[in-house]
């Protein structure tokens, strides 16, 4: 999957372990959604969502992006390609920073 074309406006790449601070942030921007879906955010619980995958699923299909506006994370996405079936993209999480 091409991830470039995600996008016009802002970069979108994979996160990886080095961003998870950039991510914590950016949700802790965003309690509203930690108190009504806890428990609240951490760098581990960031981790482990890098890491998770469903059943007969392998890290080809998981994609845990960010969008930046210039050095600024603003939204993170994780989706799995192909899930459930090979019709489906699966979001498991979709947040983002109101600018």
């Amino acid at each position: 999957m091409n991830i470039d074309c995600f996008s016009e406006k802002y970069t979108v790449r994979r996160l990886a372990d080095e961003d998870i601070e950039k991510v914590l942030e950016l949700c802790k921007r965003n309690p509203l959604y930690y108190k009504h879906c806890p428990p609240e955010v951490t760098r581990e619980s960031i981790a482990e969502d890098m890491r998770n995958l469903p059943p007969k699923k392998n890290f080809q299909d998981k994609y845990y992006l960010g969008y930046f506006q210039g050095k600024d994370l603003v939204a993170v996405m994780d989706f799995i390609d192909k899930y459930p079936n090979d019709e489906t993209v699966f979001i498991g999480f979709f947040m983002m920073h109101c600018l």
